[in-house]
C-alpha cells in the first residue's frame, strides 16, 4: 500500500501527503461526523485540477497498481464510515479542486468539485444570483448533486441535480469526457443521482436565477402541539394551490432529554408570513422562533449551525405516502425507540419529515429526469430523516442498531398500511441501508449498462469502496426490466443472454441426440474430486446411491499432492499433511487401509531467516499461551494475545495480510478441532503418502470417476430434474442426467463457465477473494540435514514478513530433499514463486557462507490456489453466509467445499457427515425416524417400519403426510374415495419409496358408521387429515359429515390395539376466522364459536363459515371422545393455517397451494384476494413434519400444535414472485389488502420442526419458489 502511496507522490510531486505531514492532519479532521475522521488512509492526494484527477486514476488503473482502495472526498458531508475516507488506502481530497465562475450569457454557474455551497452561494449573491442548490451551506456540492438532493426552491426546481446542465468527468480509463443532454446523454442522465458509480465529476454546470432576500427560519414548539404541525404539514403536501415559493421541513426532536417540536419554513420571496405558510406560524404555544428576512447564504448558515461538525452523528432514512394519522404513529414508534437510549450520554436524536409532492414529481420529469426512479404517480411522498447524535464510542453499536430497528419499525408499519414507498433520499442513507434498489428495477438496470460502458473494468466498483455500489444491488432488478425492453436495447440483449439460464439449454442437452453410451444417468453428479468432492462420492455410494465424479485433473485428491522420489521411492506430501483425531479421519482412511500415526507437536526448533537478507536472526518468539469483523491484529491487541501470533502464521499458512485478515476467517480456519489438535497432536499418513487414500478410492470409484473432465453447459432448470450436464471428456462430449449435483470446485465465477448460474448464485460468487498458497519440493539446498527454517522480519509487529514470501523450509523425510512453503495475498504465476524461492535460498546459502556446488531446483511444485475463500465485512454483516448457505438444494444443487466451511479436510469430512442426509432425502430416500429427528436417544413412540394409515391421502396435507412418513421409515395405507384417486397416489410415492411401502384403500364415504374399520388393521398410527372440501355452503351436509368422520375415525382405532398414536388435521380456522388490521391474541385454548353460531344462522350460508364450523365442531367433538372414552392411544392435533409450497402430483387437487401457482400462472389476484384475506401462511412439507413429530415424538402428548409460520397478505406473494421471477411481468399490488396483526407463540411449532435438523419454519420465498417450481 505505501508502495502504491509512492508511485503517486512521485507522479504528482508535492501533492500526496503522508500521516506525519500537517496537510494529512487537517484532512483528517475536517469530516462532517467522528467515524469518518476515525479513518486513517496510507496516503492523502489533494488534485488541483482535472489533469491531476485524470492521473490519479490512470496510475491506479494501470497494471503496476497493487491494489490499493480510493476514497473520494467531496465536502465529506456524508457521516458513516468508509463513505469518504478509508483505513490502509488512498484518499482523494478534493480541497484545492475549487472555483465558482458565472457565465452570465449562459445564464449559467460553473462550480467545481471541491467547493461547499457556502462559497458558491456568497460568490453568486455579489451579482444578485443563486442556483437551486444544498441547504446547509457547509455541505460539499458534489455529494448532495450526485446523489440527488434537495434544495429550498426545489417547489419549482424539483432535485438538485435535475438542474445540472453539464458535467465534467474523469471516467476509469483516466479521460477526461463531456456529459450533457447532446453529448454522452446516458452518463448525463446516470450522474444525477448515480453517485460515484461512473467516475469523478470534477465540475458542474448549474442554470442561475435573480435572488434577492428570502423570508423564514425555525420555530421550536412545545411537543404538545405535534398532532397540529402534522396537519399542517399534510395541508401544506397536499393543497390543490400550491405556493411554489415555499419549502418546509418539520421535526420533533429529543435534545438534553426533552422533546422539542419544529418547523423550518421558507419562501423565496421577501414576503413575511405568506398565507401558504400561515397554519405553521399560527400554531401555538411557540417556545422561539427564528423567522425573518436574510439571503440565501444566511438560511443555510443557521442550518448549518444545527450540527457541530467531528460529532459521533448519523443520518437514516426512509420513506412513505402521505398519511397523516401514520405521522402521528411514526412518532409514537420513535419515542418507544427512545426509551432504552436516554441513559446514552449527549444523546439527540431527531425525526425529520420533508415533502416530496407531486406538482415537485412532476416538475422533475419536465427538467429531464433524473436517476431516482420517481414519477409523478410516486407523490406524494415523506422523506423522513433520523438524524442521531452521541457522544461515546462505546455506544455506537446500541445506537444505530436501535436507529435500525426503528427504521425497521417504521416500514413495517407502512407496509400493514399500505403506504409503503420504494424510495429512500440518497444522501440520507446509512451504509446498510439498500438505498439503490430504491431506485426500482428500471433505473438500476439502466445505471448498471452505463457503468458496464464507461467502466468495463468496475475499477469505481472494486476500487472506489465508498457510497452506494450498484455492484451491490441485485441483479435481478436488471433483468427484469432488460427482459421488459430487450427489443431497445441490443447491447442489454447481449449482456442479458450472457447471464441467462437458457444459454445452456436447448439441443445440445438434449439425450436424443446423443449415442446411449454417451449418456450417464446417476442420482448424483459431483464436480470437483478433492478432498470434499472424492468422500462426498464415496459416502453417497455407501448410502446405495449411484454417483459420478467430475474431476479436471488426471487424479483424485485436489490439494493432497504427494511427490514420489525417484531416486529413493520415498513420498513426500507438499499439500495437505495433517488431520484431527477425528472418527470421520480414522474411518475414511481405515476403510482404504491407509495407516496413520501422530504427528509430533513439537518438532525441531526453527531457525528464524529474515529471507530478505538471508541472514539467521536471534529471534525469541513469545512464550506460547493459549469483534470478528476486527482486523486480526487488532483482535490480537484488544485480548492481548500477541503470545499467538507467530504459531498462527506458522500453522496458518495460506492466510495472509494476517494481521489484516477478518478475525473471522483466522477463527474459521482455528476451530475448536485445530487448538484441540494443538494440545493434544494432529494425525499424519504412516507413509507420508495421502495420495495413496485418493489412489485408493480413485480403485474404488472405478469407471464412475471421469478424470480430466470438465462441465462445459449446464440446465439445472427442471423443477422435477433431473439436472443436464455436459462435459468435455478425453473420449469425447458425454451428457450426464443427475437428480442432485453435489459442487466441490471453489465457487469463482471464474471456474463456473458451464454452470447455468442463477443470480443469486452469481450475486454471492462473485463477492468471492482469495489468497495464494504454493508448496514444493527442492533439491541442492545445501542446507544441513534436519534445518527447519522459520521466515521472520524482526522489524515488524510480532516478527511478521510481508507476504507475497517463503513461510518455511522443512526437512521432507526423504534425504537431500527440503519442502517449502509459499503464500502470498493475491494470486502469481508458478515461475514467479519459484524464480523468488530460489533467490531466497540463494541468500540463505550466501549468508551461511555456502558454496553450492549446484543451484538449488525443485523436484516438485505444486499451485494450490485459491486458498482462504473471503468476503468483505460489509458482505459479512449484510447476511452473505445466510444467503450462501440458503443456496444448499436449490436447484438440485448442493455445495460443499472450503469456501463452505474451512480449509482442512477433517472438518470438511466432518461438515460433509452433516450435509449428506439432506442430499440423501432430497432423493427420497427412507431415512429411520431416530436418523432424521432429534429423539435424545429414545425409542420413537411408534416403532420404524410400522404401518401408518393416512385418511385422504391424495389431498394436499394428506399426500405432503404420507411423504414424510414414507421418508421416515414407515410404510403407509392411505384411504381414498375412489380407485382413480389411488392410481396416481400408489404411481407416485411407488416410485419414489417401493412399491411395497404404499397401499391404498377405497373409503367411499368416511361419514357412513365402521368407514376405517377395516382400514385400521395393522397399523400402528392413525392420520386423519381427509375432511369435505367441496366448498359447500349448506353446514347440513357438511358439518355432520365432518364430525361423523372424525367419531368413525376415533372408533375404529380404538378397536385396533396396535395404534398407539393418533393424529387429527384440524385447522387454524377452529380458533378463529383472520380478523383485518386488528391485533388479538391467538392462543391454543380459543375455539371459533362465533363461526359455529354463523355457520348455523338461516340461509344464505358462507361456504368458508360453514368450513370453520366443521373444523372447530369436529375437533371439539374429538377431544370429547378422548375424555370420555380415555382410549388407549395418545392424541394430537395440527391446526395448520394458509398451506403453500410444492404440489406432488399435477393429479391431485392442491386445494391453497393451488392459489399462488395460479397467480404465477394467470396473474389473477384480485380474485384471490377477495376469497381469502391476509392470514398466516405455513409450508405444506412443515405442516406434514407436525404430523409426523405429532405421531412419533414422545415428548408430545394431548396437544393442539399451531402450524402459524409467518403472517402475509397477497401483496407479499407479488413481491416474492417479482423476485423470484424477474423476467415475468406480475399484476400491480392489490390496493387496500391491510394486514393480520394477530399475535401468537409459534416457537413450539419451529422446535419441532428444528428436531428434524431444520433451521424452523421455511420461508416464505422459499415455500413460494417452491409452489411454482423455480
Amino acid at each position: 500500500m505505501t508502495m502504491d502511496c509512492e508511485i503517486l507522490a512521485a507522479e504528482l510531486p508535492g501533492k500526496v501527503f503522508f500521516p506525519a505531514s500537517s496537510q494529512y492532519a487537517k484532512t483528517g479532521g475536517s469530516y462532517f461526523a467522528a467515524f469518518e475522521n476515525e479513518l486513517s488512509p496510507t496516503c492523502i492526494v489533494r488534485p488541483a485540477s482535472a489533469a491531476d484527477v485524470s492521473a490519479i486514476v490512470r496510475i491506479i488503473g494501470s497494471p503496476s497498481w497493487q491494489g490499493t482502495p480510493l476514497a473520494v472526498k467531496g465536502g465529506g458531508h456524508t457521516p458513516w464510515a468508509g463513505a469518504a475516507n478509508i483505513d490502509n488506502g488512498v484518499l482523494m481530497d478534493l480541497r484545492d479542486l475549487t472555483g465558482v465562475h458565472v457565465d452570465s450569457q449562459e445564464g449559467l454557474a460553473l462550480v467545481v468539485a471541491g467547493e461547499r455551497w457556502a462559497n458558491v452561494y456568497q460568490q453568486l449573491a455579489a451579482q444578485g444570483l443563486a442556483v437551486a442548490g444544498g441547504r446547509v451551506s457547509k455541505v460539499g456540492v458534489a455529494g448532495l448533486i450526485t446523489g440527488g438532493g434537495l434544495s429550498y426552491f426545489s417547489a419549482t426546481n424539483a432535485f438538485v441535480c435535475d438542474n445540472v446542465v453539464h458535467y465534467e468527468v474523469v471516467l476509469a480509463s483516466g479521460d477526461i469526457v463531456q456529459a450533457n443532454e447532446r453529448t454522452n446523454q446516458d452518463l448525463f442522465l446516470a450522474l444525477k443521482g448515480g453517485l460515484n458509480n461512473f467516475g469523478v465529476v470534477t465540475r458542474f454546470a448549474l442554470p442561475t436565477f435573480k435572488q434577492g432576500q428570502m423570508w423564514g427560519g425555525a420555530i421550536y414548539y412545545n411537543p404538545s402541539v405535534y398532532p397540529q404541525l402534522v396537519q399542517a404539514f399534510s395541508d401544506f403536501t397536499t393543497t390543490s394551490t400550491p405556493d411554489e415559493q415555499a419549502h418546509v421541513l418539520m421535526a420533533t426532536s429529543w435534545t438534553a432529554g426533552a422533546e422539542t417540536g419544529v418547523s423550518n419554513i421558507y419562501h423565496a420571496s421577501a414576503v413575511a408570513a405568506p398565507p401558504s405558510l400561515k397554519p405553521f406560524t399560527a400554531i401555538q404555544p411557540q417556545i422561539f422562533t427564528s423567522l425573518r428576512q436574510d439571503s440565501l447564504l444566511g438560511f443555510a448558515d443557521e442550518q448549518s449551525a444545527f450540527s457541530t461538525d467531528g460529532a459521533r452523528q448519523l443520518y437514516f432514512t426512509t420513506s412513505f405516502r402521505l398519511d397523516a394519522h401514520f405521522m402521528l404513529h411514526v412518532r409514537e414508534l420513535w419515542l418507544e425507540a427512545l426509551k432504552p437510549l436516554q441513559s446514552v450520554p449527549g444523546l439527540m436524536l431527531s425525526l425529520v419529515f420533508q415533502p416530496l409532492t407531486k406538482g415537485m414529481l412532476a416538475k422533475s420529469a419536465q427538467l429531464g429526469g433524473n436517476s431516482l426512479g420517481l414519477s409523478p404517480d410516486d407523490g406524494a411522498l415523506v422523506v423522513t430523516l433520523l438524524n442521531s447524535v452521541h457522544a461515546n464510542a462505546a455506544d455506537d453499536n446500541e445506537v444505530v442498531t436501535a436507529v435500525l430497528g426503528l427504521v425497521r419499525a417504521i416500514d413495517a408499519a407502512a407496509a400493514r398500511q399500505g403506504i409503503s414507498a420504494r424510495y429512500r433520499f440518497t444522501n440520507y442513507g446509512y451504509k446498510d441501508q439498500k438505498i439503490l434498489e430504491g431506485y426500482g428495477s428500471k433505473s438500476i438496470a439502466k445505471l448498471q449498462a452505463v457503468s458496464r460502458k464507461y467502466d468495463p473494468e468496475g475499477l469505481f466498483q472494486r476500487m472506489v469502496p465508498g457510497g452506494f455500489k450498484l455492484s451491490n444491488v441485485s441483479e435481478n432488478a436488471t433483468a427484469m426490466y432488460l427482459t421488459r425492453y430487450l427489443w431497445l436495447f441490443p447491447v442489454a440483449h447481449a449482456y442479458l443472454s450472457s447471464k441467462s439460464d437458457s444459454v445452456t439449454k436447448g439441443p445440445r442437452l438434449d439425450p436424443a441426440k446423443f449415442l446411449p453410451e454417451d449418456v450417464i444417468t446417476r442420482d448424483v453428479c459431483v464436480i470437483g474430486g478433492g478432498s470434499s468432492g472424492t468422500y462426498t462420492a464415496i459416502r453417497l455410494q455407501d448410502f446405495g446411491r449411484s454417483v459420478v465424479v467430475v474431476e479436471k485433473q488426471k487424479e483424485l485428491g485436489g490439494h493432497a499432492t504427494t511427490y514420489r522420489d525417484p531416486d529413493t521411492g520415498g513420498t513426500i506430501d507438499i499439500g495437505v499433511i495433517l488431520f484431527g483425531k477425528l472418527d470421520e479421519v480414522k474411518n475414511h482412511f481405515q476403510r482404504f487401509d491407509v495407516p496413520l500415526q501422530p504427528f509430533p507437536i513439537t518438532p525441531r526448533p526453527p531457525d528464524y531467516v529474515d529471507f530478505a537478507t538471508g541472514q539467521t536472526i536471534n529471534f525469541t518468539a513469545p512464550d506460547q499461551a493459549a469483534d470478528l469483523l476486527l482486523p486480526f491484529g487488532d483482535f490480537v491487541k484488544k485480548y492481548s494475545l500477541e503470545a499467538l501470533v507467530l504459531t498462527v502464521f506458522r500453522i496458518g499458512q495460506g492466510y495472509s495480510p494476517l494481521l489484516e485478515l477478518s478475525t473471522l476467517y483466522m477463527f474459521k480456519y482455528f476451530n475448536a478441532l485445530l487448538l484441540d489438535s494443538l494440545s493434544r497432536g494432529f494425525l499424519t499418513t504412516e507413509r507420508s503418502n495421502v495420495g495413496e487414500l485418493y489412489e485408493k478410492a480413485a480403485q474404488k470409484l472405478g469407471g464412475d470417476v471421469l478424470f480430466n473432465s470438465t462441465v462445459i453447459a449446464m440446465d439445472r432448470s427442471a423443477a422435477s430434474g433431473p439436472a443436464r450436464l455436459l462435459l468435455e471428456t478425453p473420449s469425447g462430449r458425454k451428457l450426464v442426467l443427475a437428480r442432485k449435483v453435489v459442487s466441490t470446485i471453489p465457487p469463482q465465477i471464474r471456474n463456473l463457465h458451464g454452470y447455468d448460474l442463477s443470480r443469486e448464485e452469481r450475486s454471492l460468487f462473485k463477492q468471492f477473494f482469495n489468497n495464494a498458497y504454493y508448496a514444493g519440493v527442492l533439491r541442492n539446498t545445501q542446507l544441513p540435514v534436519g534445518a527447519v527454517i522459520q521466515s521472520v522480519e524482526p522489524d515488524k509487529p510480532y516478527g511478521i514478513p510481508e507476504l507475497p514470501g517463503i513461510y518455511t523450509l522443512n526437512p521432507s523425510g526423504v534425504k537431500g530433499l527440503f519442502q517449502v512453503y509459499y503464500g502470498s495475498p493475491y494470486p502469481m504465476t508458478g515461475d514467479r514463486v519459484k524464480a523468488d524461492i530460489l533467490t531466497s535460498i540463494k541468500r540463505i546459502q550466501h549468508a551461511r557462507g555456502i558454496n553450492a556446488t549446484s543451484p538449488p531446483e525443485f523436484v516438485a511444485f505444486e499451485n494450490h490456489t485459491p486458498f482462504n475463500m473471503m468476503v468483505s465485512n460489509k458482505a459479512i454483516q449484510g447476511g452473505f453466509y445466510d444467503r450462501l448457505n440458503k443456496l444448499q438444494g436449490r436447484r438440485h444443487t448442493f455445495y460443499n467445499g472450503a469456501a463452505f466451511q474451512s480449509q482442512d479436510s477433517s472438518v470438511l469430512w466432518q461438515f460433509t457427515e452433516r450435509l449428506l442426509p439432506t442430499i440423501v432425502e432430497s432423493l427420497h430416500q427412507r431415512i429411520p425416524i431416530a436418523m432424521n429427528y432429534d429423539l435424545q436417544g429414545r425409542s420413537p413412540a411408534i416403532p420404524t417400519g410400522s404401518t401408518v394409515l393416512v385418511t385422504g391421502i391424495s389431498g394436499y396435507i394428506g399426500s405432503h403426510v404420507a411423504d414424510q412418513l414414507l421418508l421416515a421409515g414407515y410404510r403407509v395405507r392411505g384411504t381414498v374415495r375412489s380407485e382413480a384417486k389411488g392410481d396416481w397416489v400408489r404411481e407416485l410415492f411407488a416410485g419414489k419409496y417401493g412399491k411395497e411401502n404404499i397401499e391404498t384403500v377405497v373409503v367411499a364415504d368416511m361419514a357412513v358408521a365402521g368407514a376405517f374399520d377395516e382400514a385400521c388393521k395393522g397399523v400402528t398410527g392413525m392420520v386423519h387429515v381427509a375432511s369435505d372440501m367441496t366448498d359447500s355452503p349448506d353446514p347440513n351436509k357438511v358439518i355432520p359429515s365432518v364430525i361423523a368422520g372424525t367419531i368413525n375415525a376415533l372408533s375404529a382405532a380404538s378397536k385396533t390395539p396396535s395404534i398407539k398414536r393418533f393424529v387429527f388435521t384440524s385447522s387454524s380456522t377452529a380458533i378463529l376466522i383472520p380478523r383485518l388490521n386488528e391485533v388479538f391474541t391467538i392462543t391454543t385454548s380459543q375455539w371459533n364459536d362465533d363461526a359455529v353460531a354463523k355457520a348455523w344462522e338461516p340461509p344464505p350460508y358462507g361456504a368458508f363459515t360453514v368450513y370453520a364450523a366443521s373444523k372447530t365442531q369436529a375437533e371439539r367433538e374429538l377431544w370429547k371422545f378422548v375424555r370420555e372414552r380415555k382410549p388407549g392411544f395418545v392424541v394430537n392435533t395440527v391446526l395448520p393455517n394458509f398451506n403453500m409450497g410444492t404440489i406432488l402430483s399435477d393429479r391431485q387437487s392442491a386445494s391453497t397451494g393451488a392459489a399462488v401457482k395460479n397467480i404465477y400462472e394467470t396473474g389473477n389476484v384480485e380474485e384471490l384476494a377477495k376469497r381469502f384475506g391476509p392470514q398466516w401462511m405455513v409450508d405444506v412439507r412443515d405442516t406434514a413434519r407436525l404430523h409426523v413429530a405429532a405421531l412419533v415424538d414422545p415428548d408430545v402428548e394431548n396437544q393442539r400444535i399451531l402450524a402459524f409460520a409467518h403472517p402475509f397478505n397477497w401483496n407479499d406473494i407479488l413481491a416474492c414472485l417479482r423476485k423470484l421471477a424477474p423476467g415475468r411481468t406480475f399484476p400491480d399490488d392489490v390496493e387496500g389488502l391491510g394486514r393480520d396483526l394477530s399475535q401468537l407463540d409459534n416457537r413450539p411449532g419451529a422446535e419441532m420442526l428444528r428436531k428434524f435438523g431444520r433451521s424452523g419454519w421455511t420461508s416464505m420465498e422459499d415455500s413460494v419458489r417452491d409452489n411454482v417450481g423455480l
